[in-house]
């Protein structure tokens, strides 16, 4: 009888199952498809100069996000650890304010290069 319902359970789970495991599939082999797109269209757009200079821009901005990041968790660290120490917690307090100050000014850098990155693109074409 054990047996039965064990079977019948893993009967009834592959019923429910299988529809999902069939969608997975057709959506995986979609985005293969799309990737593959994707990725000749940027092969063609390599060639293009200004979309060298944007994808360095990027990556170095999005490097030096990451750097302010960083930075924001360790001056929250260091606060947090204080422990009443006004002089860490002013430390923590400096290093948080200017690490705030210091993405807002990447994310803006960021937001203004990628759209005159995309105006130079659309204007050549």
């Amino acid at each position: 009888m054990h047996k039965l319902k064990v079977k019948f359970y893993f009967f009834i789970s592959l019923i429910f199952t299988w529809p999902s495991l069939v969608k997975a599939s057709v959506l995986q082999d979609a985005l293969t498809t799309a990737q593959a797109t994707n990725q000749k269209a940027k092969l063609a757009e390599a060639d293009n100069p200004a979309f060298l200079v944007g994808e360095i821009i990027k990556y170095a901005l999005g490097f030096i996000g990451t750097i302010f990041l960083v930075l924001i968790i360790y001056g929250g660290f260091l606060w947090m650890t204080a422990a009443g120490n006004d002089q860490q917690i002013e430390k923590a307090r400096k290093i948080l304010t200017s690490s705030t100050v210091g993405l807002l000014i990447v994310i803006l850098a960021y937001a203004l290069s990628l759209f005159i990155i995309d105006v130079i693109l659309s204007a050549t074409g």
